[in-house]
């Protein structure tokens, strides 16, 4: 008995540790519909919002330090009264999604009745738009300072702020929007106007950096991190936008690689100018008014007049606002680098530590045998500076060519718990932004190629200098659903459905090349065009087509894109006709080409060719599928889709009785006296052998994009 007791303390640490797991796991509260009264929620609880809830104009929301808020999918928080969300920089209020497949929302300030709207030490991460200020609101004050937007892939506004109510015109909002980071997203933030009679916006040392957008209209302000509205109407308040950090966010122009430029800022309106004044826009160059959208683009747009500031104060939350060599020059965006044997430093704009240690950085090459990335850890030795600014690094002896990828440098923390957005240094290219996040926001990927697609994706790797690097395409497969249609000798007899299947690949925003399998059905009759021919057919028809598509407007996911198309096609067909036994009710069947109705010397082709040419629109919906309608004509080569073309044959020369009645239908018809005669039109042209048959697909196509 006694062997047992020597497992007794082993037993109460599991039954302690277990207590103390359990103890830590928060419960979860569920939230909503409408609070007319104050609401407040703590710290030792998480809430879900499963659906949308209200704050009513008489409410507060209020959330307490360390907090945490998860939304499902597609829910929000709207605030008619006031919201006060006060975390530390040590334990921070959390707004996340349930599922990062399947998005919340976020809040949304509405009513110009509410109260005040405080937001301090908040991390919004991973929500479709995180903060809108809707249409027609009002707060007399709106506090949003120390908080971090991240990871928002929607290419819309995760900040939006919207006009105030003009009913306030003898009052002011004073909005503070300071020492923010808006960081890692695939989307912006929305000012408003530059000018209001009403807010008050002060916008003022914050970071934003490391964004990412994509689209082929690189003219659009709103393609820019942050952009504003200026019409120069001269009403009381203009915002002050200064000390901010605008550097490090790129677009990418659709389908073009080489398209990738830095955007930091965008303006547009009737203004002729706009002052935007003492900010950082990245490492001084003499393409600095390129790193804006505005009157170089168009000159529809405000000029932009800045004044750079040396380098971001200790009033941003940590960066790295430059690196250098161990020459110390300054490592411009891309630049091809040799790591091997070589020193670099990077330096911040605030005392850091390390978040963990650091021996090791990502490594990031692009494969051409697979097609793919490869991310490899290698060794470093580094410290960081007497003062806590800089960090000194360099790697081993590499045995692999270093000059050919680019590293993502380590993360570091400030005082206030805030992380160092990641960094690339070295040559790069665009990832493949249909397996990232640009058109698809909820693929599955690592944490790693997260990190690439938010803070690198302009950069697919390994652009190996002399060699000529991976293109970037678009493929989708899918379904086609529709009509079919005939133009011949007879007249069509109703529309039949059909159906296929397709594959496309997208080279560029203009042009595609799509592999289809069609099947269908045309019928026809000489009822209504010629009542003495009596002639009718049906036929299935299966066409393998291959089809170049021009679009008329860059491919692009926010537009409907219409387009033309040709190509070639193979196609099977054969024609049938019946004979209806009303004695016995039998419906008989028959093959009309082995039947020879026109006694040629060789009989037509069963298999032809076809020239497919048409129209069509389509659109990418929900950054997943295509959806399109067309119609596509087909030029066929032969005059026998019908079985009707050149002259009837003579009706003695047939053996068979069958082809002969085939031949000519109405040879034997009844006249008006109910007797039967022979028809006095025969023999004769039975056909046009000048002109071919056409027939067509028209319908709807839904595919699914699979890279």
């Amino acid at each position: 008995m006694q062997k047992h007791f020597k497992y007794i303390p082993t037993l109460i640490v599991l039954v302690f540790y277990s207590f103390l797991v359990t103890a830590q796991e928060k419960p979860l509260k569920h939230l909503q519909g409408f609070f007319s009264s104050d609401l407040h929620l703590h710290s030792d609880t998480s809430y879900l919002i499963s659906y949308n809830i209200k704050i009513g104009s008489e409410a507060m929301m209020y959330v307490a330090s360390g907090t945490e808020i998860i939304f499902n999918s597609g829910a929000s928080i709207t605030v008619d009264g006031g919201l006060n969300m006060e975390g530390s920089h040590t334990n921070k209020v959390l707004l996340k999604s349930k599922n990062e497949n399947f998005q919340g929302i976020g809040i949304i300030i509405t009513g110009k009745e509410g109260k005040n709207i405080n937001l301090q030490y908040t991390v919004f991460d991973g929500l479709l738009i995180p903060l809108t200020f809707q249409n027609n609101w009002y707060r007399e004050n709106v506090n949003i300072t120390n908080n971090i937007f991240k990871h928002t892939y929607t290419e819309q506004a995760a900040i939006k702020i919207n006009r105030l109510n003009q009913l306030k015109l003898d009052t002011i909002c004073n909005f503070n929007f300071s020492q923010n980071n808006f960081i890692e997203n695939s989307a912006s933030i929305d000012l408003g106007y530059f000018e209001d009679d009403i807010l008050k916006l002060k916008f003022e040392n914050n970071l934003i950096n490391s964004n990412l957008s994509f689209g082929f209209n690189t003219d659009n302000p709103e393609r820019s991190s942050t952009h504003v509205r200026y019409n120069s109407e001269g009403l009381k308040h203009k915002h002050s936008i200064k000390n901010n950090a605008f550097f490090g966010n790129y677009h990418i122009n659709g389908f073009k690689d080489e398209d990738v430029k830095e955007v930091n800022f965008g303006v547009q309106g009737a203004a002729t100018d706009i002052n935007l004044g003492e900010n950082y826009f990245g490492s001084p160059s003499v393409t600095m008014q390129e790193r804006f959208i505005h009157f170089f683009q168009n000159n529809q747009f405000p000029i932009v007049n800045y004044q750079q500031i040396g380098k971001p104060n200790s009033k941003f939350h940590a960066h790295s606002y430059k690196q250098t060599d161990n020459n110390n020059n300054v490592i411009a965006n891309n630049q091809a680098l040799d790591f091997s044997n070589n020193e670099f430093t990077l330096y911040f704009n605030r005392v850091v530590s390390f978040s963990s240690s650091i021996d090791s950085v990502e490594f990031v090459q692009y494969d051409s045998l697979i097609s793919d990335i490869i991310i490899t850890k290698i060794p470093i030795t580094g410290k960081l500076s007497n003062d806590s600014l800089s960090f000194v690094f360099k790697f081993p002896t590499l045995d692999f060519e270093t000059n050919k990828g680019c590293i993502i440098t380590p993360t570091f923390i400030d005082s206030e718990g805030f992380k160092t957005p990641r960094l690339v240094l070295g040559k790069t290219l665009l990832i493949d932004l249909f397996s990232h996040d640009s058109f698809g926001q909820f693929s599955e990927i690592t944490e790693t190629q997260n990190n690439l697609n938010s803070i690198l994706s302009t950069n697919n790797l390994n652009k190996q200098e002399n060699k000529k690097k991976p293109k970037t395409f678009l493929f989708d497969a899918g379904l086609f659903f529709g009509k079919t249609a005939y133009r011949g000798e007879l007249t069509m007899d109703g529309m039949p459905y059909a159906s296929g299947m397709f594959y496309r690949m997208t080279i560029n925003e203009n042009t595609s090349f799509k592999a289809s399998m069609n099947y269908g059905k045309v019928n026809g009759s000489s009822q209504g065009a010629t009542f003495w021919k009596n002639l009718s057919f049906s036929s299935e028809i299966i066409e393998l087509s291959l089809q170049t598509e021009i679009n008329l407007v860059n491919f692009d996911q926010k537009k409907i894109v219409p387009s033309l198309f040709f190509g070639i096609s193979v196609f099977q067909f054969n024609p049938k006709a019946s004979i209806t036994d009303s004695l016995n009710g039998y419906n008989y069947t028959y093959n009309l080409q082995p039947l020879n109705t026109e006694q040629l010397d060789e009989p037509y082709k069963l298999t032809q060719l076809s020239i497919p040419f048409g129209v069509g629109i389509k659109k990418i919906m929900l950054k997943k599928w295509v959806v399109g309608l067309e119609i596509g004509v087909r030029k066929t080569f032969t005059d026998y889709l019908d079985d009707v073309s050149g002259f009837y044959a003579e009706y003695d020369n047939f053996e068979d009785p069958i082809a002969a009645h085939f031949s000519d239908p109405s040879r034997v018809i009844t006249n008006d006296n109910n007797e039967e005669i022979y028809n006095y039109q025969k023999p004769g042209l039975r056909g046009d052998p000048y002109n071919k048959d056409w027939y067509i697909f028209m319908g709807l196509n839904i595919s699914s994009l699979i890279k």
